[in-house]
């Protein structure tokens, strides 16, 4: 098995790496699933800001350019 290198050709393969994960998330306690529920709940509400961010300037940047043309 060492030789045809199974271990590292099963955690490549989508499926492999499916397992690996399911495998630890068993082995989380209350706490950690907790901990994992709230860093995910954070991420969310960054990604969600910078969004907003990116949406907001990308509508300023669109009103100026049809602001600009208007007055030309």
């Amino acid at each position: 098995m060492e030789k045809a290198d199974v271990k590292n050709k099963r955690e490549k393969w989508f499926m492999g790496r499916r397992l690996t994960i399911q495998k630890r998330g068993v082995a989380l306690n209350d706490f950690d699933r907790v901990k994992l529920m709230l860093a995910k709940i954070k991420k969310t509400g960054i990604v969600r800001q910078e969004l907003a961010k990116l949406k907001n300037d990308s509508q300023r940047f669109i009103c100026f350019r049809a602001s600009h043309y208007l007055t030309n």
